[in-house]
């Protein structure tokens, strides 16, 4: 009898521990790969062979695709790009501009050699929080790869809200 009060007891801590977890939006494989072929499809209409990469909150890849003209460097460059962008929660144009106007610190260059700050990079949010980021590199100017990351992470506004 002692047993069964005692496992009653363990279930009620569990399940009342279970309850109080947060919950927090998670960038699902379905939306990441939605993301990465709309921005793919966007570049390829303005002429641009790209690659792109959307990367989970943690910095791990869930999608990269690659134009097959694209340029080898390109999904590299693409990953990079989402890699500063999801390890800073800040566009990589943010970081491009401040290194025009020479107002950015040398150590955060050296942080990560994933970092890369040139513009293509998109945080993705959901209810405010950073879930992932998109990197797009192949266009000729950065602000050309954002405008299609944008586009991309545009196509799933309401699977994200």
């Amino acid at each position: 009898m002692l047993h069964r009060g005692l496992l009653i007891a363990i279930l009620s801590v569990g399940f009342s521990i279970a309850q109080t977890l947060p919950k927090e939006p998670v960038l699902s494989l379905d939306v990441a790969l939605k993301i990465a072929q709309n921005a793919l499809k966007q570049c390829k209409n303005d002429g641009y062979k790209i690659a792109v990469n959307v990367l989970n909150k943690s910095g791990v890849v869930l999608v990269a695709l690659r134009d097959q003209d694209a340029g080898p460097h390109t999904i590299e460059g693409s990953y990079k790009k989402a890699f500063t962008s999801v390890s800073t929660k800040t566009p990589t144009s943010v970081f491009a501009k401040k290194i025009e106007k020479n107002e950015m610190s040398s150590g955060l260059v050296n942080l990560s050699k994933n970092f890369v700050f040139a513009s293509g990079g998109l945080p993705i949010k959901s209810e405010n929080t950073t879930i992932g980021a998109i990197g797009v590199s192949g266009a000729p100017q950065g602000d050309l790869d954002e405008k299609c990351a944008q586009i991309g992470i545009d196509s799933v506004q309401k699977d994200l809200e």
